[in-house]
């Protein structure tokens, strides 16, 4: 028998006597899709609508304010929805039988890893898509292609799938009529994993070998960078930088990619990266907001002079031309689709799994090598740790402290010249991406 935590909540007794108002709000839920539901849910619980904008810009803020869900949770919880919505037919959530859970769990391990991430996925059904991998997959085998993506997703993304439309039936069957579902079979539990080996850090070599390619030791033409050789002219912008700011600094992608150039200040002569809420973007965590110091080889390599550069030109994106040209895509997602994937087949060291996020990796891994202390590697990576004596009761690293930690980082540059100039790409290059039309794309609410 299913036990009460794995069933959504029962529905509610509902008195005969109930005058039409509540019975019309009672069938106005049962007419709810999952989208209509999800979106209902989140516009009554304080903690699902998020922080709520202060009106005025420098208004004071209290010590101590609730947790509310971040734009990630906001963004998975509607996912759930928009994904189940799209199993069921679009039919109402109070609904919903066990049958309806069980096609849903098949499909979500039949499905593409790349669901959606295309526009033409959006008016797709889902079984449509899982049957388009299928037949990728078939295809590419039959060609003796690599195949670059998995069929079904893996257990924590069903998991958390799972357990939010549980949440969202259990809060629905509190407003309508709606069937008893035992969740109990779909909340699977993953392998245990050693959390150090699930992405291999950078070696030595593999930095090396990055920093060989043409994008740092010159090329003929502008295009040309992603191509294999050497020599000719070195252009300063995104594909110049990033890779050596998260090689040299320990900062995730995203941080990297959204720096603008008023984030880079100086302090007791010491130049850094302040990373923070902007306009640009926010930080993953509380503790991610820290100053990052530039170190001597950043420096060396003419960082300071391309912030100069670029603050002369009235820029005020440090890389404007990863900015997405469409409103809420993330920087590094523009990075990563544009460029990263472009580096990626140059390289002949690389491992499977080995991304951007590996250089950070290494740089927590190089530290830890050097026994540099673990609030240390904290304070820099923005990281959080230990209890209160660690947190509460010892103040950040300083800034000059951290200078010397960076500096001790593994040097995989010194073979690339000093810049005589600061190469910018051309202002028609400096601005947003272009953003596709897509007609009749669909909204996740």
């Amino acid at each position: 028998m299913p036990t009460a935590a794995n069933v959504a909540a029962d529905p509610e007794q509902f008195n005969e006597e109930d005058g039409e108002d509540e019975k019309a709000e009672r069938q106005r839920y049962a007419r709810m899709t999952p989208l209509d539901v999800v979106e209902a849910y989140m516009s009554l619980k304080p903690k699902a609508r998020g922080r709520v904008a202060t009106t005025k810009a420098g208004a004071n803020k209290p010590k101590s304010q609730a947790k509310t869900w971040g734009d990630s949770q906001r963004r998975q919880f509607k996912a759930a929805a928009f994904l189940f919505g799209k199993s069921n037919g679009g039919k109402p959530l109070a609904r919903t039988r066990q049958e309806d859970l069980n096609q849903f769990y098949d499909q979500l391990n039949r499905m593409p890893s790349t669901h959606h991430k295309s526009a033409r996925h959006e008016p797709m059904t889902i079984e449509d898509i899982c049957v388009e991998g299928a037949d990728r997959v078939e295809e590419a085998e039959k060609r003796g292609e690599t195949i670059t993506f998995t069929i079904g997703l893996d257990v924590g993304t069903i998991n958390r799938h799972f357990a939010n439309l549980k949440k969202l039936c259990a809060w629905l069957a509190s407003k309508t009529t709606m069937r008893t579902l035992d969740f109990s079979d779909y909340i699977l539990m993953e392998e245990e994993r050693d959390e150090r080996t699930e992405r291999d850090p950078y070696t030595i070599q593999q930095g090396q070998e990055l920093f060989a390619l043409r994008m740092w030791t010159g090329s003929p033409t502008l295009d040309g960078r992603f191509a294999k050789g050497c020599g000719g002219r070195i252009w300063r912008d995104a594909v110049y930088w990033i890779m050596p700011i998260v090689w040299y600094s320990g900062m995730r992608r995203e941080e990297a990619c959204k720096l603008l150039v008023e984030d880079i200040g100086e302090e007791d002569g010491v130049p850094y990266f302040g990373i923070r809420n902007t306009r640009a973007g926010r930080v993953k965590t509380a503790k991610s907001t820290r100053k990052v110091p530039i170190c001597a080889e950043l420096r060396r390599l003419g960082l300071l002079d391309y912030v100069a550069a670029m603050r002369a030109a009235g820029e005020e994106y440090l890389f404007p031309e990863i900015v997405p040209g469409k409103g809420g895509r993330p920087l590094r997602d523009v990075f990563f689709n544009t460029i990263w994937l472009k580096i990626k087949p140059l390289r002949a060291l690389i491992k499977p799994g080995q991304a951007v996020h590996s250089g950070r990796h290494m740089v927590s891994t190089e530290l830890k090598a050097l026994q540099t202390f673990e609030e240390t590697r904290a304070d820099l990576l923005g990281q959080q740790i230990g209890g209160e004596n660690a947190v509460r009761y010892a103040g950040a690293t300083r800034l000059q402290i951290l200078a010397d930690v960076v500096d001790r980082l593994p040097i995989v540059t010194s073979h690339l010249p000093l810049p005589e100039t600061i190469n910018l790409l051309p202002k028609h290059l400096r601005c947003a991406r272009p953003t596709r039309q897509s007609a009749g794309r669909r909204s996740r609410g």
